[in-house]
């Protein structure tokens, strides 16, 4: 099964390869597919992860500024608004 959301913390190509590890080093996730504008991920699961869950693993590399956003509304998973490119976060990438 694949499902696509809107991640609008992810603002680089470096932003891009954070996203597409941590979420192809979660348990059941067999493809990553990023794009920047319109900033979006497609996620391919062998079964049904949570959104809940793929924010928790997210939010353990990057403080919370990337969050998944499913049909435009920010699922249960809360985290603090990021607005703006911080290039120290995508430092991670690197």
């Amino acid at each position: 099964m694949t499902h696509t959301f809107a991640i609008p913390g992810m603002t680089c190509s470096g932003c891009e390869r954070t996203v597409t590890r941590v979420l192809s080093g979660i348990d059941g996730v067999t493809g990553v597919t990023t794009a920047l504008q319109p900033s979006r991920v497609e996620i391919t699961m062998s079964r049904h992860i949570e959104t809940e869950t793929l924010n928790a693993e997210l939010a353990k590399v990057a403080k919370g500024k990337y969050v998944l956003l499913q049909d435009g509304v920010r699922n249960s998973f809360r985290s603090e608004e990021h607005t703006s490119h911080d290039s120290s976060t995508c430092a991670v990438a690197e």
